[in-house]
Formats: structure tokens, C-alpha cells, sequence
């Protein structure tokens, strides 16, 4: 499904990998819910940081809700979530098989009902992810 996205000059790139690319697959990372940024922020915060983007300047919006990156596995909805609900996620490059073939732990952002999803196999650009 192709996105109309809102353009920012300097995350451009990030929008378009966390949005409309699709060159990298992840699944979420397991047994990670005691792993924390170091900095004791949140791991969106980390994100955030790392890329130099702000999420609520890249997410398309409607009625106060953003597009969650992981908007295509949103069976019950239209994809749009609070703004909270918006995380930064531990996850894992996998083969078209679900299979992992890197060990790297990467963090991306999707809402928190998509980070609950272990075995499902999403779709990002390589400059969503941010290493661990």
C-alpha cells in the first residue's frame, strides 16, 4: 500500500524507510522487555536521538493519531494510533522464511500492539533501523 507522506528536507530518507520502503525485513526481538537505553530514556527517545528525527514530524496524522510504521498488520483498524502508543522496538533482520540472519539487535519504531507481535514479519528501510 503506497502512503501519501508529508516531506521534511532533512528526514526525508527516514520517512520513506520507515514508511513506503520495503528492503529490509524484521521481526520483533525476543526477551528484550528488561533491556533499556543507557541513558534512561525510552527507546523511542533513543530513536529519536540517533536518526535526529522527531516521529511526530515524519508520521502522517490524522485526528490527533500518527500512522504506526507496522500499519499494514493493523487487521482491526486503519493504523492510526495515539501518540504514545508509538515505541521504539527491539527487532531482529530476518530471510523471507522469518528466519534470523543477523544476531543484531536493531530499534525501530511501531506502536505497542505491533511490538507485541513476535512472529510477524514486517517490512522497513535500512535507515528505520538503529543498532543496539
Amino acid at each position: 500500500m503506497k502512503i501519501r507522506l508529508k516531506r521534511f528536507n532533512e528526514s526525508e530518507d527516514i520517512q520513506q524507510a520507515l514508511l513506503d520502503a520495503e528492503d529490509v525485513r524484521i521481526v520483533n526481538a525476543e526477551d528484550t522487555a528488561d533491556d533499556h537505553p543507557d541513558n534512561n530514556s525510552s527507546w523511542r527517545e533513543y530513536w529519536e536521538e540517533e536518526t535526529g528525527v522527531k516521529l511526530e514530524d515524519i508520521l502522517p496524522e490524522k485526528n490527533g493519531k500518527f500512522l504506526c510504521p507496522g500499519h499494514e498488520h493493523h487487521k482491526e483498524d486503519d493504523g492510526y494510533v495515539d501518540p504514545e502508543k508509538i515505541c521504539g522496538c527491539h527487532v531482529q533482520k530476518v530471510n523471507a522464511k522469518g528466519e534470523v540472519i543477523d544476531k543484531n539487535l536493531y530499534i525501530t519504531p511501531m506502536c505497542s500492539g505491533c511490538n507485541k507481535r513476535i512472529n510477524d514479519i514486517f517490512k522497513v528501510g535500512r535507515k528505520a533501523l538503529v543498532k543496539r
